[in-house]
């Protein structure tokens, strides 16, 4: 709720905290209630151009969400360098790739 609700700093200690939190899965549903989308908060985090500091949190409390494909068919990566600041990309790129390896 906290990263759906932008709340970053929140987010951050309660991931510090609670690190399983990085690990659940969000998802979105229609009107028949089909899976309408479906991502990590890794995913999220990105496409909302969030500080590098949160990026890092979820990944530090969840290193394997790096390789998760979200119901696009994107892993965080492939969301970054679409979506995020040129200042940012740098770092970003740079924790994702070291999480990947």
């Amino acid at each position: 709720q906290l990263i759906e609700s932008k709340k970053w700093k929140y987010a951050k200690k309660r991931t510090k905290h609670y690190p399983w939190g990085a690990r659940t899965w969000i998802s979105k549903r229609d009107s028949r209630g089909r899976i309408r989308r479906r991502y990590l908060p890794l995913h999220f985090t990105i496409t909302q151009n969030t500080t590098i500091e949160v990026i890092n949190y979820l990944i530090r409390a969840f290193p394997k969400s790096t390789k998760f494909l979200d119901d696009s068919g994107n892993i965080p990566l492939n969301l970054e360098l679409a979506k995020s600041p040129q200042m940012r990309r740098e770092c970003a790129i740079n924790a994702l790739s070291k999480a990947m390896a």
